[in-house]
This record gives structure tokens, sequence and C-alpha cells, in this order.
């Protein structure tokens, strides 16, 4: 058998396991969702639905708002670390002037 044979054999092998798992694992979701009549509650689903997008466009909002504080605190820090990198050299320099004297 050709090489070009035995991967076109392994690549749709791969292609029905692939298939088969996401058949089954939405089977299985389907089970847990489903009532008791077998019917899907598309008002239920529509509902959660509603409720998560929600939920993320809360957070969504609260994830802005925290990037925008960490940016702010940042700039607060650089200035803190200007505002203190001058005086270090000053200390650095009066150090080096005192050891030179003895």
């Amino acid at each position: 058998m050709s090489e070009m044979k035995k991967r076109s054999r392994n690549t749709n092998g791969e292609i029905k396991q692939t298939e088969l798992t996401l058949y089954q694992t939405a089977e299985r979701y389907l089970k847990e969702h489903l009532g008791k009549d077998n019917v899907l509650k598309l008002k239920a689903w529509k509902t959660e639905v509603s409720d998560l997008s929600e939920k993320k466009r809360r957070l969504y909002e609260d994830l802005q708002t925290l990037r925008a504080e960490v940016q702010e605190a940042e700039a607060v820090k650089k200035c803190v670390e200007q505002a203190i990198q001058p005086e270090q050299s000053k200390e650095k320099a009066q150090s080096k002037r005192r050891d030179m004297e003895l």
C-alpha cells in the first residue's frame, strides 16, 4: 500500500473519531438538559443565554474599570520613581564625597 493511502486512511479515521467524540459529547449534554418529556426547553435556554450575556457584559465593564485603575496606578508609580531617583543620586554623590574625604 502506498504511503499516501495510509495517510488518507489515518486522516479519515481521525476525522471519524473526532466526529464521534463531538456527537457523544453533544448527546451527553442534551440528556442532562432535556426535560422529562425529551423536549428542548428553548425558553429556559434563551433565558440562560440572556443572563450569561448580561453577566459577561458586567464583567467586561468591571475589567475595563480595573484596567483604567491599573494604568493610573502605573502612571503614579512612574512619577514616584522619577521623583525618588534624583534624591537617591544626590545621596550616592554625598556618600562618595564623604568616602573620598576619609
